[in-house]
C-alpha cells in the first residue's frame, strides 16, 4: 500500500464516542454493518431565502437519506476520529464510485436572511430546485389522472396543495383535452416528470449548509472532502436499498434509543426516524462489509472486530487507529 494513498472513511459512532462504552457500542454497529450494510440515516435541513422586496424570508425544511464518508490519507485518520468517532470502515475510492457515491456541495445558508449581498445564492438555488422538484410533482399528478383507470371527464378541477404552506394551495378549472395537449407538448422528448422529481430529490441530499459550526471545532463540515451515498437509489427499477425490517430497528433501538427513538418534525408531518431509515445491504450480490479495505478501530477494541468478522467469507483486515496513524503504508 503506497503511503500517499488516500481513501473513504466512514466513522462511528459520533455519539458517545468519549464515553467508556464506545468499544462496545462501535462493535455493536459493525456487527449490524456486517449482518444488514450501510445505514442511511435522514436528518432535516433547513433552508432560508431572502426575498428582494423585504418580506420575510422564505424557510423550507427537507429530509436528507443519505451516508457519509471523508477522504482522508490513513495519518489523517486520527484526528477526524476525534470528532466522528474512534472506528471507520476504510474504503478504496473506486469502491465508493461503484457504489454510487457523490461528492457533497456545501454551500452558504446564513441565519440572518440578507438579500443585500450574494451571501444567499447558495440556499436561493436549493430553494429553487424545490420548486423545480414540485413542479415536476405537479406535471406527474396531473398526467397520472388522465392515464388512469377512471375515465376523466371533459372537465376536472386540479388541487395544487402545499402541506407545509396552505395559503399557497390552490385549486384549478382545465379544461381535459387542453391540458392533455398542453402536457403533451412541455413533457415531449424529456425524462418523465416522476421520475424527474425523484432525481432532484435525490440531488438535494448532496447539499449541505456550511452555517452552523463553530470555527474552533476539530473538523469544521465544510473542511471535510465529504461523499455521500443517496436513498433511495436504483438500478434498472431496482432499488439497492431497503427499509429497516424489526430485527434491525430493534438493533438499532439497543444502540443508542435516545437517538433512533426520535420523531422527526419533517415538512409533510411528523415521521418517526425508524422509519425514514434506509439499508444499503448489497451490491451485485457482496454484502458491503466484504467491499471494505480495511476496519480501524481503538486498540482495546481490535480482538472484538475480529470476532465480529471472523464469520465473514472474506473478512477485511481489522487494524488499530494507532498502527494505521504510525504506519499508513502497512
Amino acid at each position: 500500500m503506497n503511503s500517499d494513498e488516500r481513501f473513504f472513511y466512514h466513522s462511528f459512532p459520533r455519539r458517545g464516542r468519549d464515553t467508556i462504552g464506545e468499544v462496545t457500542k462501535g462493535c455493536e454497529i459493525l456487527a449490524l454493518i456486517r449482518d444488514a450494510g450501510l445505514l442511511l440515516a435522514p436528518e432535516i435541513v433547513e433552508w432560508r431565502y431572502s426575498h428582494a422586496n423585504g418580506s420575510p424570508p422564505r424557510v423550507e425544511r427537507f429530509l436528507q437519506n443519505r451516508v457519509c464518508f471523508t477522504e482522508l490519507s490513513p495519518s489523517e485518520l486520527a484526528r477526524h476520529a476525534s470528532e466522528f468517532g474512534h472506528f471507520a470502515l476504510e474504503f478504496r475510492i473506486e469502491t465508493i464510485r461503484k457504489l454510487g457515491g457523490m461528492p457533497v456541495f456545501y454551500v452558504p445558508n446564513p441565519k440572518e436572511a440578507n438579500d443585500s449581498t450574494p451571501e444567499q445564492l447558495g440556499s436561493t438555488l436549493v430553494i429553487q430546485l424545490m420548486d423545480a422538484r414540485n413542479l415536476a410533482n405537479h406535471i406527474a399528478g396531473l398526467s397520472e389522472v388522465f392515464r388512469g383507470p377512471v375515465p376523466v371527464e371533459r372537465e376536472i378541477d386540479f388541487c395544487v396543495e402545499f402541506k407545509e404552506n396552505p395559503n399557497a394551495t390552490k385549486s384549478f378549472r382545465l379544461v381535459t383535452d387542453e391540458a392533455k395537449k398542453t402536457l403533451e407538448a412541455i413533457t415531449h422528448g424529456v425524462t418523465p416528470a416522476r421520475m424527474l422529481a425523484d432525481g432532484i430529490t435525490g440531488t438535494l441530499n448532496l447539499f449541505y449548509p456550511t452555517d452552523g459550526h463553530t470555527e474552533n471545532s476539530t473538523m469544521v463540515n465544510y473542511r471535510q472532502r465529504e461523499w455521500r451515498i443517496i436513498g433511495n437509489v436504483s438500478v434498472k427499477g431496482v432499488s439497492l436499498m431497503k427499509r429497516l425490517n424489526p430485527e434491525e430497528r430493534d438493533q438499532l433501538q439497543r444502540i443508542d434509543a435516545e437517538f433512533f427513538g426520535r420523531v422527526l418534525e419533517c415538512p409533510l408531518g411528523d415521521v418517526p426516524l425508524l422509519d425514514a431509515c434506509l439499508m444499503y445491504p448489497k451490491l451485485n450480490g457482496e454484502p458491503i462489509i466484504e467491499l471494505v479495505n480495511r476496519v480501524i478501530v481503538p486498540d482495546s477494541a481490535v480482538a472484538k472486530a475480529k470476532n465480529v468478522l471472523s464469520g465473514l467469507r472474506r473478512p477485511p483486515m481489522v487494524v488499530s487507529l494507532t498502527e494505521i496513524a504510525e504506519s499508513p503504508g502497512a
